[in-house]
This record gives C-alpha cells, structure tokens and sequence, in this order.
C-alpha cells in the first residue's frame, strides 16, 4: 500500500529527528555538567529555585501539556499504571518544586574529597566529586 510506506518513510523521519535531539540534548548536559565546578554554590541554588518559581508560574501550561501527553498515551493504549506515572497533578507539581528546595538546601558535594581509603599495598587513595564524574586518585 502506497500510503503505508509513506506512514513508515515519517515515522522513521521522526526518530532520526528524535534521535538527534536526544544527541544534542546529551552533549548540552555534558558541556553544562563540565561547566559546573565554575560556578558558586550560591549561583546553583539560585538556579534551582528559580526552576521552582518558573515551575509554579507555569504551571497551568505544564497541565495543558500533560493532559496533550496522557491523550496520546491513551490512543497509544498504554495501561493505568503508566498514566498514573505520567499524569501531573497540582501535588506533583508541589512535590517538584519541594524537591527542588530541599536539593538547594544542600551541601554543594563539586570539589569535595571523601572515601579516603588505604589499599593492603599501602598506596592511598580518595574519591574526588566532580561535576560529571569521580576521580580516584592517589594521595
């Protein structure tokens, strides 16, 4: 059927594309990640609730968007569970924003060193909290 390969040829346009941006997505999270250890504690929290008012403010679009996103998952036939994961109500809204205070709240852990730590051979070693990964590392 004609109009079939068309549905097929666009849905494979739509994950190449789909595909792309989660690309591009994880090389901004990366660039922004080694970005972090620059930037004051101060700055990060402030960030972070910024995020929260915004989250607030805006919350009657983040509904209309999610009630567009359960509508389709709905067509899609997806079972309860899944829309109750999906669905966000004024108390997840609260949660996030809650959540997003409490991460503010605390200690900034880029630039601490924990877990110092001796091998059987006597080499020491310590874990070294970065913005994108940990460093073990000899004392």
């Amino acid at each position: 059927m004609p109009g079939q390969n068309l549905k097929e040829l666009s849905l494979i346009t739509k994950m190449k594309k789909l595909r792309e941006l989660a690309i591009k997505l994880g090389k901004n999270a990366r660039n922004a990640s080694s970005q972090m250890h620059s930037i004051k504690t101060v700055q990060k929290n402030d960030v972070l609730r910024r995020i929260s008012d915004c989250i607030e403010k805006n919350k009657t679009n983040v509904f209309q968007g999610n009630a567009l996103d359960l509508e389709v998952a709905k067509k899609a036939k997806k079972d309860s569970a899944f829309l109750d994961r999906l669905e966000i109500t004024n108390k997840s809204i609260h949660d996030m924003c809650d959540g997003l205070e409490q991460v503010a709240s605390l200690p900034d852990p880029i630039g601490t060193i924990s877990n110092l730590m001796e091998q059987p051979s006597g080499i020491k070693g310590r874990k070294h909290e970065c913005s994108n990964r940990r460093y073990l590392d000899d004392l």
